[in-house]
């Protein structure tokens, strides 16, 4: 398997966090699938994980969803 992309999010109330309040990697197996892996903390005991497969289309999709979210305001690259 081959890490494709990794993203992680803070805590929603703006506290700095400890740890992650979620986390997101993009994996490509060895057929070319991909495998996105989800998880959530809430907590130790609250903790919630996900692998969801994705086509190539969704993987592109959650690929592009990064880099939107890092350009301030929404705005355009160019």
């Amino acid at each position: 398997m081959q890490l494709i992309a990794s993203r992680t999010y803070p805590r929603p109330d703006g506290t700095p966090p400890q740890e992650p309040c979620a986390r997101e990697v993009l994996f490509r197996g060895p057929n070319g699938d991909f495998i996105l892996y989800v998880a959530a903390r809430g907590g130790t005991a609250n903790a919630e994980e996900r692998v969801l497969r994705l086509d190539t289309r969704n993987a592109l999709i959650w690929i592009n969803e990064d880099a939107e979210c890092a350009r301030p305001n929404g705005t355009d690259a160019s």
